[in-house]
This record gives structure tokens, C-alpha cells and sequence, in this order.
């Protein structure tokens, strides 16, 4: 088995123990790592994943306001 097939398979068994029979909800910052793990997550526990998916921020201050709002 390749390794890649073999992580895939190991990690997609783990999610699952971890998960359970709950809900999990994800935040994804649109990246190529937070998809691939959003990917994992649902080949998982399929419909049990809840995806949150960041709005794209490209300054600090922008940033500050919008953690400011989503905390209110």
C-alpha cells in the first residue's frame, strides 16, 4: 500500500473513534491544509461534519472588527 493511501485510511479511522456518533463542526480557513482536513472529516462522518468556512481578512484591522462582531 502506498504511504499516502495508508495515512489517509489511518487518519479517516481516527476522526472516526474521535468523533464518535456527535456532530463535529469545522472552521476552515479556505486553505489547502484546513481542506484537506475538512475532506478527511467527511469521508469520516459524512453528513455529522458541520463546515465554517472564515471569511478572507487581508488586514489586521478588518480582522480585529470582525472577531469583535462574531463575539457579540
Amino acid at each position: 500500500m502506498v504511504k499516502a493511501e495508508k495515512f489517509i485510511e489511518e487518519a479517516i479511522a481516527d476522526i472516526q473513534k474521535k468523533a464518535g456518533d456527535e456532530y463535529v463542526v469545522m472552521a476552515l480557513s479556505g486553505g489547502v491544509d484546513s481542506s484537506v482536513c475538512a475532506e478527511l472529516a467527511k469521508r469520516a462522518i459524512g453528513d455529522r461534519l458541520i463546515p465554517h468556512l472564515r471569511g478572507y481578512r487581508p488586514d489586521a484591522k478588518r480582522r480585529e472588527r470582525t472577531d469583535q462582531s462574531t463575539l457579540q
